[in-house]
């Protein structure tokens, strides 16, 4: 049996383990306690027992499902492992990897205001998140979401609450919202949206290998062949069962924008009786108010610095790509400051000297994302 102190010290490694494993744990109270007689069976029947209570103490202190009566009323953001592999020779020398998918979502009409996989998960692509969120997409009939929350559920994570993505978020007026660590049920509707994707959309895809797979360490020659200098699913998903090659990081993105504004958009939602995009537009005008935003405010948060860069023949050149706009011929041989949204290498925006907006100067032939940017 613990004296009051053992079982205090024991209860207080089991709930700050961060992955200690029993047996640790038990040469750990073992050092501390060195006069007290337990044995190791005892110190994991205790684990389980503190474990139990622990569980429960979170279930028991569960928030009520909060109700919402409009959109851009609560918005919540999140990051969930995809599950399946992309081969990006950009990134980790073209070897199958699973990325990260980060997700903004409105939670009265349970539509995405953006989402999109990456490698990296800082400030930088909070920054890209709530810039695409809130501004209007080019496909607005499919995909009308924009606007400025009232609040914003965020993960309890460093990414999220860095002074750099505090700063971004309370420079748009909206009221930031964490959750506790390690309770997803703070946020119910993306942690549903995620489960959709993964098995909706994900689940389609070439090197798709399901929620049980134990990572990057499980791929192996048992499951990708590289022919080509390509990687190939044995059994990628399909009726015909042909070797399919593994899409990379822009070609996973254009693929998932297609499935949220073609499918998950227009599907009936259970949750809310409706497909999400009927939702969104058969209230959005009740709060039209909510859908203004600072354009300016916006790129100076989401932004990147401005540089300076020459203009020759009406092009600039940033970051090994060309930039190009017919308004840019007249500042020829002039200097114009430069600033883009880091990770988006389709575009980026030119100003004069006394900062007004020139153009947004389009990059042939680049995409979306590029964290090694």
């Amino acid at each position: 049996m613990f004296s009051d102190e053992a079982f205090a010290y024991l209860k207080m490694l089991v709930e700050n383990r961060h992955h200690m494993s029993g047996a640790l744990i038990y040469r750990s109270l073992r050092d501390m306690y060195p006069d007290e007689s337990f044995c190791d069976d005892t110190v994991r029947a205790a684990i389980k027992s503190i474990e139990r209570e622990i569980q429960a103490a979170k279930v028991k202190h569960l928030p009520q499902r909060r109700t919402f009566e409009h959109v851009n009323d609560r918005w919540e953001v999140d990051g969930s492992r995809s599950d399946f592999f992309i081969a990006d020779p950009r990134h980790n020398d073209g070897v199958p990897t699973r990325v990260p998918l980060i997700a903004v979502i409105d939670c009265y009409s349970r539509s995405i205001l953006w989402a999109c996989y990456s490698f990296n998960e800082d400030s930088v692509l909070v920054g890209q998140l709530l810039y695409n969120a809130v501004r209007p997409k080019a496909d607005h009939s499919t995909w009308p979401m924009h606007g400025i929350p009232l609040e914003l559920g965020c993960d309890n994570g460093k990414v999220f609450k860095s002074e750099h993505a505090r700063d971004m978020v309370r420079s748009l007026n909206i009221a930031a919202d964490y959750s506790r660590p390690h309770v997803p049920q703070d946020k119910p509707y993306i942690e549903r949206v995620f489960g959709t994707i993964h098995r909706q959309f994900e689940d389609t895809l070439p090197g798709s290998c399901g929620p049980d797979n134990k990572g990057d360490e499980a791929v192996s020659a048992a499951t990708f062949r590289e022919v080509g200098g390509c990687y190939y699913d044995r059994k990628p998903p399909g009726a015909n069962r042909e070797p399919a090659r593994l899409l990379t990081l822009d070609e996973a993105n254009q693929r998932l924008w297609r499935y949220i504004a073609e499918e998950y958009h227009q599907n009936t939602h259970s949750g809310i009786g409706c497909p999400p995009v009927l939702a969104w537009v058969g209230d959005v005008w009740n709060v039209a108010g909510r859908l203004d935003y600072n354009d300016a405010l916006l790129s100076k948060v989401c932004f990147s610095r401005p540089t300076t860069r020459h203009v020759r023949n009406g092009e600039v050149r940033l970051n090994g790509f060309t930039y190009g706009h017919n308004r840019l011929l007249g500042y020829h041989g002039m200097e114009v400051s430069v600033r883009w949204l880091p990770g988006d290498c389709r575009f980026v925006r030119a100003y004069d000297d006394h900062g007004a907006l020139i153009c947004e100067a389009v990059a042939e032939g680049a995409t979306f994302i590029h964290d090694d940017v």
